[in-house]
């Protein structure tokens, strides 16, 4: 059976050792050079749990790690790109949050990503809200700007703060 554990290895830029090191300090296993070196030369397949931790280890699909085949119309559900480590470090750290935490991050997000669509669809979408839900949707960015303040993620002045506390009453 053919699978892709080298050529995912060398789209890191890892040697095989250094990938071995990574793999078993990541993932509490004790995998040897030769078995890495079987496992990338296609002369023996993983279990099916270090399997799951190999696709995790490389962000893709078990299928893609074994070269399967997508059927059907059905897009892949993972492309195969390799994670930066600054993205894997954001993930693990977002891992670690409260849901209370996620759900600021997520509003930054999507405060972020309304900022670069168009005034007119925000505009339309404005127009389709009662000012209840403007009120609490102002509320709440104020509340998370004002925690995420704080918390020490935003710089401002103790000034803003007060202005932004001002505002919220």
């Amino acid at each position: 059976m053919k699978t892709r554990f080298k050529e995912l290895r060398l789209k890191l830029g890892l040697t095989q050792e250094e990938f071995r090191q990574k793999f078993n300090n990541m993932y509490h296993r004790n995998y040897t050079p030769s078995a890495i070196s079987r496992f990338e030369n296609d002369k023996r397949i993983p279990e099916t749990a270090a399997l799951i931790d190999f696709a995790d280890f490389f962000n893709v699909s078990i299928d893609t790690l074994l070269c399967h085949e997508t059927k059907g119309n059905f897009p892949a559900q993972n492309t195969g790109e390799i994670l930066t480590q600054d993205t894997r470090a954001l993930i693990e750290k977002y891992a670690k949050l409260t849901q209370t935490q996620r759900e600021y991050i997520q509003g930054f997000i999507d405060i972020l990503l309304n900022s670069n669509t168009s005034k007119t669809k925000n505009h339309q979408k404005d127009n389709d809200k009662t000012w209840e839900e403007h009120c609490a949707e102002e509320h709440h960015r104020l509340d998370m700007e004002l925690e995420a303040e704080k918390q020490g993620y935003l710089s401002v002045s103790p000034e803003d703060i007060e202005n932004k506390q001002e505002k919220r009453a």
